[in-house]
């Protein structure tokens, strides 16, 4: 589109798989409101303000018309949790359109932050429990055996000098990354693990401590597909002008390392990106189809990332939510 997303929470919100175009239709709306304001400005700007407003009246009257469709497709056991989610929508979005309409900043970031976690919410509880499961394809059955996430999880790194990094990882589009990644960090193999180096734009981590032969294929999930592709860079494939579902594109994304000559990787070596527009540039960069992104940082951008050096440590790895979506999980603790 004509705003280039560099929130990695936003960007998840926006890769959630909708099964029906009214739910994705409120969500692009609400992400509009704030890509507005930060791309183009806001001081002084009545057209910017006047078309957020827009964004946020739009979203509100898809919601009318889709909400109680929308409670209706959900899994019976989930229902009431999808609708008082959409309820928390509802009940933000008068907030979010008097907010534009005052050109107050604060309280519109405020209002469009909560209606746009309620809506995901919402929108994954449906994604989770649709009819066919969480996987909208079946794993390539070459990597079947491996360990996958059907869905998503959210993990907490704590560094031995105080900071705490959260992460959510993506296996509605990278389920073999995600779930090596959740695999690792249960069985303890990220505990104990070194910041290996500080570049301009990577923060790569050191080889886990366990299990360094698991195998993790390189994982694309190109717009527009049906699945993702696997053991391919994005230029062998012929695909040097499509974009990825999980773009390089926010710093804190989440990448799996491997050999600069190979495409599968091992043990779940990962870094993350300390995205700079200048020299990553949005829509298809260096590091785009070159390496799988699996999720974001959602926390700890700032404060944490940027501080951390070579030496630093992970004192502790915490799976905060969605360890139940880990499919074949059990790692044999193999020592380095």
């Amino acid at each position: 589109g004509l705003f280039v997303d560099k929130d990695g929470p936003s960007l998840l919100r926006l890769a959630i798989p909708d099964p029906d175009v009214g739910p994705r239709e409120v969500a692009v709306n609400l992400e509009l409101v704030k890509l507005r304001l930060e791309q183009v400005g806001f001081s002084g700007k009545a057209p910017i303000w006047a078309a957020a407003s827009a964004d946020a009246t739009r979203a509100e009257a898809t919601l009318a018309k889709y909400k109680a469709d929308f409670v209706e497709k959900a899994a019976a056991p989930q229902r009431a949790r999808v609708a008082s989610a959409l309820d928390q929508v509802t009940a933000a979005l008068p907030a979010l359109k008097e907010a534009t309409k005052a050109q107050n900043y604060e309280a519109t970031v405020k209002a469009q932050t909560e209606a746009a976690e309620a809506l995901a919410q919402a929108r994954e509880l449906l994604a989770m429990n649709a009819p066919k499961g969480p996987l909208t394809f079946k794993v390539d059955e070459d990597y079947a055996k491996l360990p996958r996430l059907e869905g998503r999880a959210k993990v907490r790194l704590t560094f031995k000098r105080g900071q705490v990094v959260d992460v959510v990882v993506d296996g509605f589009h990278a389920p073999v990354s995600s779930g090596a990644f959740v695999a690792q960090a249960k069985a303890g193999a990220f505990n104990e693990l070194p910041v290996q180096y500080n570049e301009e734009l990577i923060l790569g981590m050191g080889p886990p401590t366990l299990n360094r032969d698991l195998e993790v294929p390189m994982e694309l999930f190109y717009r527009g597909d049906a699945q993702p592709t696997y053991d391919v860079t994005q230029d062998d494939d012929g695909r040097g002008s499509d974009t990825q579902v999980l773009p390089f594109q926010a710093y804190g994304a989440l990448g799996m390392s491997h050999p600069d000559e190979e495409t599968t990787g091992k043990g779940a070596k990962f870094f993350f990106v300390k995205y700079d527009q200048g020299l990553l540039p949005p829509g298809r960069n260096t590091l785009d189809g070159a390496y799988t992104c699996f999720g974001y940082a959602v926390s700890g951008t700032d404060q944490a990332i940027k501080a951390l050096k070579p030496g630093d440590t992970i004192e502790k790895v915490t799976i905060l939510s969605g360890f139940e979506n880990l499919k074949n999980g059990e790692l044999k603790e193999q020592k380095k």
